[in-house]
């Protein structure tokens, strides 16, 4: 919906939602590999929340930062890892740290 200032100004918006906190829907064979994974990387809080509920705290949890991290402890993952700094690199960096390759 324009905001005022945007309708005063005589500017057309449309607001489009890009983003949704709703887990995705998972059939049958793609919760029984969520179970045998062994590291799952969360990107948000949400998606730790979702994970946990569906699958339990079993994995290690790679967070991309602090917030997603604190979420994991919060949910009861035993075994997290983060990078100082967020960010994609540093995250794939906290990953690769592991070393399970």
């Amino acid at each position: 919906m324009p905001t005022p200032v945007t309708q005063a100004r005589g500017i057309e918006t449309e607001r489009v939602d890009t983003y949704t906190t709703v887990g995705a829907t998972w059939d049958a064979e793609a919760e029984r590999m969520a179970r045998e994974a062994e590291v799952v990387s969360f990107g948000s809080p949400s998606a730790v929340h979702v994970w946990a509920e569906r699958v339990g705290t079993s994995a290690t949890a790679a967070c991309i930062g602090k917030t997603s991290a604190d979420a994991a402890r919060e949910a009861g993952f035993s075994r997290i890892v983060y990078p100082e700094s967020p960010g994609l690199q540093a995250w794939a960096d906290s990953v690769l740290g592991l070393d399970l390759w």
